[in-house]
């Protein structure tokens, strides 16, 4: 019951300054996207070594948190495989704190964090997830994830525990006056 009147007591707070009205920014900001076709390099004919950003063929924008399965069917307009992102988001913090994220991919995935990799699986494979508690200090920080498909099922995931972060910031947001 106490967590209940602590998450009823945030959502009230957060309603009272605004945070979420018309015409202000989201609490949690939606990522950019960049996609790609992806090139790589055939060993012996048999597997992909070496894959790597090839033209950039749009651009689009994710949720703070996503699962997107796109199965066997097409991941950004006409194209199926071969096809990756590059996702950015800027997140300023204010005050120090563990995030728990958790990627996962089928095909590769990277996460970077202040540009320091944190999570490299950056290979062909079915599904797989990662999940790392990553300490976050008072301040702007910059997260990227890059990820591709080669061929066959494409599924990609991004998460992280946004209460902590939904708290903080309710907590040090200022009204609009």
């Amino acid at each position: 019951m106490r967590i209940f009147g602590l998450w009823f007591a945030v959502f009230f707070v957060r309603s009272l300054i605004g945070l979420n009205c018309v015409g202000q920014e989201p609490l949690l900001p939606n990522r950019k996207v960049q996609w790609y076709e992806m090139e790589g390099v055939r060993f012996w004919g048999l597997s992909v070594l070496d894959v790597s950003f090839g033209r950039s063929i749009g651009v689009g924008s994710f949720p703070f948190n996503f699962y997107y399965d796109w199965d066997f069917g097409y991941v950004y307009k006409n194209h199926k495989d071969r096809i990756g992102f590059k996702a950015f988001l800027e997140l300023e913090i204010p005050a120090s704190i563990a995030l728990d994220l958790e990627v996962g991919a089928d095909d590769g995935v990277r996460l970077y964090i202040d540009g320091e990799l944190v999570i490299d699986a950056w290979a062909l494979g079915s599904y797989r997830k990662f999940r790392t508690l990553y300490p976050l200090t008072a301040g702007k920080h910059r997260l990227e994830l890059h990820y591709f498909e080669w061929e066959g099922v494409a599924k990609v995931k991004f998460a992280a525990d946004t209460g902590a972060l939904l708290v903080l910031s309710t907590l040090t947001a200022k009204p609009n006056l």
